[in-house]
């Protein structure tokens, strides 16, 4: 390796190749520590039976300066200067593209899929690029090249495009990030922190909703925050099933010892709520889970029945509680439970007001999403035709 220098600036190899260095680490590792941490704990977890985990940090450092030795080994064999010297990096990104690439599903566990046998090809063919690279360099590779001149950026844009690469092939799939995120969070019991992934999403699945239901169970803040997030799957979301609704870490066992007790035979989830309920088995947050089982079913008789056994009906009701009651008697000329709070009736006229003021439905829904997107009439609204 040569060192040239000019006016203070090194220049040569040592210059573009210090650039290439410092890009290369500096994406390898924030990459890895900021976006594919959840995915590669997990992956850890699943695939060490929960006996070993993953570190964030040192996890990231130990990968990034594993890809880095990999590659300066590659160029001290092949020698490459000048224009072609990213090519050097190339099979570094394809280790970096292929173990981020991994999928995670309930019923495979991890798989790589056709990067197993991809990887090593494509690595072949990157090694046969650089041999037939090799013999095209100039003999003035080794004259001064500044920083900015058109062989250096020769390589800036090679490892531009090789960013690209490995952001387009790895796993990128979003809701799978947050839920692997929130289970990371929920096994160090960062409860707040696990409320907060993708919160601002419109976007969701059957598992994510149930993962959100438990974890504000565990804060106690279902009744007050349920339907502050998009769900997919309705009542059948509301515990994991082992199949369509699942966990990949937190134990799925949690759930039922948190609600009072675990059964043997396979019931649906208002089922099993309501066993618990009838044999006295059933915890606080079981209470919760069953008003809110019949929020999501729609069930508003069933709700007004069922929540004087465990609530005073006052002005101190969780929020959605009360939405719902007072959807409930403007919904029933003889209501069972009689309802009313100046400050959410307030509210639900105004949500009248818009629904009949925006005949167009999607402009409906996007003007009640925008002020009550976060209320039981939002969700009421979408799932059931009833008009309000």
């Amino acid at each position: 390796m040569d060192t040239n220098y000019q006016d203070g600036t090194p220049h040569g190899s040592m210059g573009y190749r210090l650039c290439c260095f410092t890009l290369f680490v500096t994406f390898s590792f924030c990459y890895l520590y900021f976006y594919q941490n959840d995915v590669l704990a997990t992956a850890q977890y699943i695939l060490s039976h929960g006996q070993t985990h993953y570190h964030r940090l040192w996890g990231g450092l130990f990968i990034t300066a594993l890809l880095t030795l990999f590659q300066l080994a590659i160029n001290s064999y092949f020698k490459l200067r000048g224009s072609i010297y990213v090519l050097s990096y190339v099979p570094s990104f394809l280790l970096l593209t292929s173990v981020t690439a991994m999928r995670i599903n309930p019923s495979e566990g991890v798989s790589w899929g056709w990067w197993c046998w991809a990887t090593p090809i494509l690595i072949a063919i990157s090694l046969w690029m650089m041999q037939q690279a090799k013999q095209w360099q100039t003999n003035d590779v080794h004259r001064i090249t500044p920083l900015l001149s058109g062989r250096a950026l020769a390589n800036y844009v090679g490892m531009l495009l090789l960013f690209a690469f490995v952001s387009c092939f790895s796993n990128h799939d979003k809701l799978l990030h947050y839920q692997l995120s929130m289970e990371q969070h929920m096994l160090k019991h960062e409860y707040s922190a696990a409320a907060k992934v993708g919160e601002n999403c419109l976007q969701t699945d059957s598992s994510l909703t149930c993962l959100r239901i438990y974890n504000l169970s565990l804060m106690g803040q279902l009744p007050h925050r349920l339907f502050h997030y998009p769900i997919v799957g309705g009542a059948d979301a509301l515990l994991p099933n082992g199949r369509s609704v699942r966990f990949f870490m937190c134990p799925m066992l949690s759930v039922g010892q948190h609600l009072g007790a675990v059964f043997k035979q396979h019931l649906s989830p208002m089922r099993y709520l309501e066993l618990l309920h009838q044999h006295k088995m059933a915890t606080p947050a079981a209470h919760d889970y069953l008003l809110c089982g019949y929020l999501l079913q729609g069930k508003l008789d069933a709700f007004a029945h069922t929540i004087g056994r465990y609530y005073a009906i006052t002005a101190s009701l969780p929020k959605h509680y009360r939405e719902a009651l007072v959807l409930y008697n403007h919904l029933r000329s003889a209501p069972f439970v009689l309802y009313h709070d100046n400050v959410v009736d307030a509210d639900f006229a105004d949500f009248q007001t818009i629904m009949h003021n925006n005949p167009d439905p999607k402009k409906q829904l996007t003007a009640l999403r925008d002020t009550f997107g976060n209320t039981y009439w939002m969700y009421y609204y979408q799932q059931h035709h009833e008009q309000l």
